[in-house]
């Protein structure tokens, strides 16, 4: 089973959700978040039947929650969960705290950003944004360290 977290950099999830499903073929992909996203799901060529989309969680420690109450209740084999690589840290942290010890996939960000030459340093709207989903993450996993 897969377990996507929806939250920022969607693109990014949306195509290592795809590189999973091509790579490992899981019976389940189980979405946890908005239809928008659920239906991009649904024009990628990932078994229909396989597909399962979740809308009772509503930030990332319902996503947490939910996802132990769906791998208890229906799931016996092997699962991993599927987030942003801003998102990983606190989903590992939560994960922990929740007793499940389920590997984390890391997508990438929606936009890599520029990692040579004068693009590096000059601002871009991609480094705004990244910037400002990093910072909520930094913040959000002092909360949840609490």
């Amino acid at each position: 089973t897969l377990f996507i977290f929806d939250g920022d950099n969607r693109w990014g999830r949306l195509r290592e959700s795809q590189r999973v499903y091509d790579l490992a073929h899981p019976r389940e992909v189980v979405l946890l978040g908005r239809l928008s996203v659920y239906k991009d799901l649904l024009l990628m060529p990932i078994a229909r039947e396989s597909l399962r989309h979740d809308t009772a969680s509503w930030n990332t420690s319902t996503q947490v929650e939910r996802t132990r109450e769906l791998w208890h209740e229906g799931s016996s084999g092997p699962a991993a969960v599927l987030a942003s690589c801003l998102q990983a840290p606190r989903v590992k942290l939560l994960l922990r705290d929740a007793g499940l010890k389920l590997p984390v996939i890391v997508a990438p960000l929606d936009q890599e950003l520029p990692q040579h030459g004068i693009r590096k340093i000059l601002p871009s709207f991609a480094a705004l944004a990244t910037t400002r989903d990093a910072a909520y993450e930094l913040v959000a996993l002092m909360y949840y360290r609490r």
